[in-house]
């Protein structure tokens, strides 16, 4: 047999080789740039893995709290929402040292979001808009988180970010536009005042409404520098007994991971900034019990109804101190402002 058909013959017999499928361009690049799986780290939004206020202890229990991955790997907001999300306690019980003490310095987080959670009809503030009551709509969570000052610690607080149909104008949730479109209820949950970069918890804000002799922002810093201490270095004492109980006598001691620094309290200047904007935020308020006298209206352009009524104070005043008060009681004030 000639060796052109012994050639045939081999090529006859050979099984025929798999043919690869053809796959489309835009699948293998959705493939190609697609997330790995979820060993890369916690499931949180881009901008808030490298936000510097968040952080890295706080990171693994809000990925498994708030969010989950999608099909193409990107963090998505979990469907049961609410306003306050509270982190797991540690363990009750170790069968071997913690790996790192962030379960012992979590912190809640808050999250803001008046038009997922409560569905309100919110409009744009701009003229135009305005005038056509032009809605806003959800565009996703907004990229800043701020790290609110509260009595014995920090918390964290994040918000939902919104857009206009029309002018594509995007705002915060947290806006002064957006709060003051809240009824009275819902804009009291508002926990925060904000300033540049940090927040203040409104219950730290009260403390401060009441001046009076001892009562001052730097008595306010130093108690509160005092409760964050304490609340450090229960936290700390907390991981290092944990510790403790895995150490055997005789055996070389193994390396801890060091417990978390605690964050400093701002200054009292920054409280007394906090401070005015919280009376800001209230001057309507404000101006309603300047101008009302037990039921009665006093009229601001009424002068001598302003010159009676300080008179009448002015009075009861050197009354007082004949009589060696260092306070006159309301009671005598009411009084005379009755006759």
């Amino acid at each position: 047999m000639t060796s052109p058909a012994r050639a045939r013959q081999s090529a006859a017999m050979t099984p025929p080789q798999p043919v690869t499928p053809s796959r489309s361009p835009r699948i293998a690049a959705q493939k190609r740039d697609a997330p790995r799986a979820s060993s890369e780290g916690p499931v949180l939004p881009v901008s808030w893995k490298h936000h510097s206020l968040i952080p890295k202890e706080q990171h693994e229990w809000i990925s498994r709290a708030m969010f989950k991955r999608d099909a193409a790997g990107r963090a998505v907001l979990t469907e049961q929402l609410r306003m306050w999300w509270f982190p797991p306690p540690p363990r009750p019980v170790l069968h071997q040292p913690p790996a790192s003490p962030a379960a012992f310095f979590t912190r809640p987080f808050c999250i803001w979001m008046p038009y997922r959670m409560w569905a309100f009809r919110l409009s744009c503030q701009q003229p135009e808009c305005l005038r056509a009551a032009h809605r806003l709509t959800a565009c996703g969570l907004y990229k800043t988180v701020r790290r609110v000052l509260d009595l014995d610690g920090w918390y964290y607080l994040a918000t939902e970010y919104l857009e206009c149909r029309r002018c594509h104008k995007k705002v915060a949730g947290w806006s002064r536009d957006v709060l003051e479109q809240l009824d009275p209820a819902h804009r009291a949950l508002f926990p925060a005042i904000r300033t540049y970069r940090l927040s203040c918890d409104v219950k730290v804000v009260r403390l401060m409404r009441e001046r009076s002799l001892g009562n001052s922002v730097t008595a306010l810093y130093h108690k509160l520098k005092e409760q964050h201490s304490e609340t450090w270095m229960t936290n700390t004492m907390r991981y290092l007994a944990v510790c403790k109980k895995f150490r055997v006598p005789g055996a070389a001691a193994q390396s801890l991971e060091a417990p978390p620094q605690m964050l400093p309290i701002p200054s009292p200047h920054w409280l007394l900034t906090v401070h005015a904007e919280d009376i800001r935020s209230r001057i309507s308020e404000m101006k309603a019990r300047i101008t009302s006298v037990f039921g009665s209206v006093l009229k601001m352009d009424s002068t001598k109804k302003v010159r009676d009524f300080f008179k009448i104070h002015y009075i009861v005043l050197k009354y007082s101190q004949a009589l060696g008060w260092t306070q006159y009681p309301d009671a005598v004030c009411f009084c005379f402002c009755s006759r």
